[in-house]
């Protein structure tokens, strides 16, 4: 169970998470398959899954 302190604070690091997610969405319709904006794309990836709590996943690579 989650203390009722930190719930707005998950909320919030969620909102920020998909935020950034859509930004990086733009980005590569700007400039696709940039090693930079790749690198962005796996770390949101990675904090997504810390996010909710799937952390033990093996990331998932693009062919």
């Amino acid at each position: 169970m989650i203390p009722v302190l930190v719930r707005p604070v998950i909320s919030q690091l969620l909102s920020l998470y998909f935020e950034l997610g859509k930004v990086s969405e733009r980005l590569q319709m700007i400039q696709p398959r940039s090693d930079a904006l790749n690198e962005i794309q796996e770390l949101l990836d990675r904090i997504g899954r810390k996010l909710i709590g799937i952390d033990s996943l093996p990331p998932q690579h693009d062919q």
